[in-house]
C-alpha cells in the first residue's frame, strides 16, 4: 500500500494497516505532512510518537532517523515478546539508516560539483 489522497490522517491510515496487516510506505516529508508538523524539535517528534503509540503504529526506520525524503513504511508495532527475538529487525534499521545518509551525501556531492 503505498501513499493515496484517501489516507489524508493518520487515524485512517491506522485502520487501514490495521484491517489489511499491510504497512504503508511514503516518505517522511509527507508523513509529517500527514500529522500537520510544520517544525521540528523534540517536542512535536514527543506528540508524534505518541501519535503513533495511540494508534498502534510504528515507522520503520524510526523516522526521525532518516532524512526528509527518505521512505519509510508505518506499520503494527510488534508485540514487545516479539521484539526481544527479533534480532534481525535492529540490524535492518541500522543499515536503512546508513543507506539513506549515504545517498544524501551522495546527492550534495552531485550537486556541490553542479554549482561548481
Amino acid at each position: 500500500m503505498t501513499f493515496d489522497d484517501e489516507y489524508n490522517n493518520i487515524e485512517t491510515w491506522a485502520t487501514a494497516i490495521h484491517d489489511d496487516g499491510e504497512p504503508i510506505q511514503c516518505t517522511v516529508r509527507v508523513f509529517l505532512g500527514l500529522i500537520r508538523a510544520k517544525r521540528q524539535g523534540v517536542a512535536f517528534v514527543k506528540q508524534i510518537n505518541d501519535a503513533l503509540n495511540k494508534t498502534g503504529l510504528t515507522t520503520e526506520p524510526i523516522f526521525e532517523s532518516v532524512y526528509i525524503d527518505s521512505t519509510i513504511q508505518l506499520k503494527i508495532q510488534p508485540n514487545p515478546e516479539d521484539i526481544a527475538e527479533d534480532h534481525d529487525s535492529v540490524e535492518k534499521q541500522v543499515e536503512a539508516v546508513v543507506r539513506a545518509n549515504l545517498q544524501q551525501t551522495s546527492r550534495i556531492k552531485r550537486w556541490r560539483r553542479l554549482i561548481k
